[in-house]
């Protein structure tokens, strides 16, 4: 048991600073993804010395750069292989991504090699779809509609004849 009352993860570990020992429910180890936000919540907490508060501004500040730290390391790791590419340069050894990022002058550049990490192509919004005209009509349709349920019923109304 511990005080841990505005902490939502208080249930899932427990930190004995005397021993400087953490604690963690075997049953969070289930699934890595809930693992690892327990491990980073937890760490956040032990960071500031300070357990039992989600909203203080400290945790907030020191769980947020852990996060992205995180966040940061699994989008180069699941990008290893397509840094060797350099945007038709060969260095002959593997490219550090984030340098290779930096380089990148323009924002077109960034996003495509953003898009090459991740296969996924956005499609520019210039079908008919999209056209000044069909976004009028959708917009007046939907503005004449008094509820949420009847703006719901429109639009699936419309998906299903796409």
């Amino acid at each position: 048991a511990n005080d841990y009352a505005g902490n939502a993860f208080r249930n899932s570990y427990h930190f004995k600073a005397e021993s400087n020992v953490l604690f963690v429910r075997k049953e969070r180890m289930d699934d890595v993804g809930e693992f690892t936000l327990v491990i980073l919540h937890a760490l956040a907490h032990v960071a500031v010395a300070k357990m039992d508060d989600d909203s203080s501004p400290r945790f907030l500040n020191v769980m947020y750069k852990a996060m992205r730290i995180c966040c940061t390391d699994l989008f180069m790791t699941r990008s290893r292989p397509a840094a060797m590419v350099t945007r038709g340069q060969s260095r002959g050894k593997t490219t550090d991504l984030e340098s290779v990022f930096r380089e990148l002058q323009s924002r077109d550049d960034k996003t495509n090699l953003v898009e090459d990490l991740v296969n996924v192509k956005v499609l520019s919004p210039t079908g008919k779809e999209f056209s000044d005209q069909a976004v009028s009509e959708r917009v007046q349709r939907y503005s004449s509609l008094s509820s949420a349920s009847a703006v719901q019923e429109e639009v699936e109304m419309s998906l299903t004849t796409a």
